[in-house]
């Protein structure tokens, strides 16, 4: 594997892992580590099987998304957010497409409030993503 190839994984890994730590941190805030409410458990377990890298890397995994979705009875306002923002994740995976204006056109949404670390830090090295393709 030479190194450009490398350098975009780890790009890659880290934007993943930000997203996941960002939306985990927020419901731990939220609801605290272990939680009694199933509710407040369906959407922790929902944030933690979206943003599994395993997942990600799969083109189709948004087709599971939406089984675990139903199987975790998340709202749907918060399911399609967890569907969006995996779209970004995969965004930097597959490279289909221009980057650049996918990521602008996803700033623009509201799903971006849900992670605003994540998203200030990737527009911020945005230059640095599309240059390592």
């Amino acid at each position: 594997m030479n190194a450009k190839k490398e350098n975009t994984d780890a790009l890659n890994r880290k934007v993943l892992t930000g997203i996941r730590d960002e939306i985990l941190d927020g419901l731990y805030a939220e609801f605290g580590e272990r939680p009694a409410e199933m509710t407040h458990q369906r959407r922790i377990a929902a944030a933690k099987y979206v943003f599994d890298r395993r997942q990600v890397g799969i083109r189709s995994g948004i087709v599971a998304i939406d089984f675990a979705m139903r199987d975790l009875r998340l709202p749907s306002e918060d399911a399609q957010a967890y569907k969006n923002i995996f779209r970004l994740c995969q965004y930097f995976v597959f490279r289909d497409g221009d980057l650049r204006q996918q990521v602008l056109d996803f700033s623009q949404t509201p799903d971006a409030a849900r992670i605003p670390k994540s998203m200030d830090w990737i527009l911020k090295n945005l230059d640095s993503f599309c240059e390592s393709v």
